[in-house]
């Protein structure tokens, strides 16, 4: 995929080929490997199915420092690429700076 995705990014006037100094390509197996967490290759904690409903963080978005929130692609409802997670997460600072 990395020709596709230089090609891609080539479509812009931004010279992008001229600037990379090094790639490093890894498949799903390269990234297990990295980190047993990224089973099968998915950086958001594995599928979004019926079982992982129920083992996945509570959606708290907190920490236990007031000022800092988190939105992990493992939070409710799941990863994906729609934000939700961050979504809610903005939503509990918001909640959380205005005291509502």
């Amino acid at each position: 995929m990395t020709p596709f995705i230089e090609d891609r990014i080539e479509r812009l006037p931004l010279g992008f080929r001229d600037i990379v100094l090094a790639r490093h390509p890894m498949n799903t197996s390269d990234l297990y490997s990295y980190n047993p967490n990224y089973f099968g290759g998915a950086k958001t904690g594995g599928a979004s199915d019926f079982f992982q409903s129920f083992h996945r963080p509570v959606a708290l978005y907190r920490t236990s420092n007031p000022d800092i929130f988190i939105c992990p692609a493992s939070s409710p409802p799941g990863g994906g690429v729609q934000g939700i997670c961050g979504f809610y997460a903005a939503k509990g600072v918001l909640k959380s700076k205005n005291n509502i």
